[in-house]
């Protein structure tokens, strides 16, 4: 993804219209979309390269769901999304799933059940 004007990734006209978009929000300065871009983005860095060290520490050379639920509920920083990744397969519970099963995901990328590799 590259950078767009104002060097951020995020478009920031979707971002203001998705500020919009809350009834309780009237006028937006014209520096808030970038400035909440940038926020983002160096949120969403941190989350990827602490969730990559997880990964490497667990000796794996894909990040997968299971790595960012980790990061997300060790770290306070991320406690605001952990809502959102209680359905993921815990990392011990990925690890006692037996050789030959592969856990599949939902359409949303959430673990699913186990299923029989074929």
């Amino acid at each position: 993804m590259g950078r767009r004007r104002g060097g951020t990734v995020f478009p920031l006209a979707r971002i203001k219209k998705m500020m919009q978009s809350d009834e309780e929000v009237g006028k937006i300065a014209t520096g808030a979309p970038l400035l909440l871009s940038k926020a983002l983005e160096l949120m969403l860095e941190d989350l990827v390269t602490q969730s990559a060290m997880v990964a490497k520490a667990r000796g794996a050379q894909t990040v997968a769901p299971r790595h960012f639920k980790e990061c997300i509920m060790r770290e306070n920083l991320f406690d605001f999304l952990k809502g959102n990744v209680e359905n993921v397969l815990d990392m011990v519970e990925a690890e006692d799933v037996p050789e030959g099963v592969v856990v599949g995901e939902d359409q949303d990328g959430v673990g699913g059940e186990p299923v029989v590799d074929s």
